[in-house]
This record gives C-alpha cells, structure tokens and sequence, in this order.
C-alpha cells in the first residue's frame, strides 16, 4: 500500500470512529497539514448528510469549509452535500449552489435532485433570490407539467 492510500485509509478509519472522545481533536490536529486536510475532507463530503451533520462542530466547518464558487463542479452531482451547503453554509456558498441549480434547471438535468436542494436554500441575496426565482418561472413555462406543485411552492418561495 502506498503512503497516500496509508493515509487515506487511516483518516477513514478515524472517520468512521468519530464519537469516540479524543477522535475529533486528533482529526482537527491532522487538518493543520494541508495534504492531512484534502484528505480528511475529501472523506467526510462522499459521506452521509446525516453524518455530516452530526460532526462536531470544528468538523462540520472543515467539511463544508471545502465548496467554493471555484470548485463548485466538483460537487455538482454529490447532492446529499450539497443540500446541507444548501441549509447551512455561508451566503456566498448558497450562492453558489444556486448557480449550479440554475444550470441544471436550464438544461433540463437532475431535476428532483435540483429541486430538493432548491426546497433546503435559504437565500439572502436580492440578485441570487432574482436568478433562482426567474430560472423557476421560465422552467415552469417551459415545462408545466413537470413537478408543478414543487416548481409553484419553490416560485411562490423564492418572490
């Protein structure tokens, strides 16, 4: 086995014990290492939205820390994670899912996933709020069969 995958499969280990008591400082103590860091989160985002959630809460940042508007394409088809960015990460996340949401909705792509995550955004940003809600309204026009009571709940959410 070579060091790298020694190491990824150490921290998974790790990952998977994370309730018991020294495991989540011994996680964030290995975080301080930027290689550490990749790869501890490259573990925790391809996990559970539940798991994520239930992080403490040092952890839960480090995971969600890793979205960005720069790298927002690697996490488009990781749903789970992305509705927890969705509910709980910065407004410059969120706008970003927004973003990828709006894309898929232009083209017609992963719909009830869209829309799932569409139901967990909170928006604060007048613009983001303007770009969701005009996607939704030409997508309804568009496609007025298709998911109509979500499409009307998410218009009626994102005036």
């Amino acid at each position: 086995m070579e060091p790298g995958q020694l190491a990824n499969s150490k921290i998974k280990t790790l990952l998977d014990k994370i309730t018991e008591a020294r495991v989540p400082k011994l996680i964030l103590s290995l975080s301080e290492d930027d290689l550490c860091k990749k790869t501890i989160i490259h573990n925790i985002k391809g996990r559970s939205a539940d798991y994520v959630n239930s992080l403490p809460e040092e952890l839960f940042e480090l995971a969600i820390s890793a979205f960005s508007n720069e790298n927002k394409e690697e996490f488009a088809n990781n749903f789970e994670y992305l509705g927890i960015i969705a509910s709980k990460g910065s407004e410059e996340q969120k706008t970003s899912v927004a973003s990828l949401c709006t894309n898929n909705l232009n083209n017609n792509e992963k719909i009830p996933e869209t829309l799932s995550i569409l139901e967990k955004l909170e928006l604060q940003t007048e613009a983001s709020i303007k770009m969701i809600s005009g996607t939704l309204e030409t997508f309804k026009n568009t496609h007025p069969a298709a998911h109509k009571e979500i499409i009307e709940r998410l218009v009626e959410k994102f005036k």
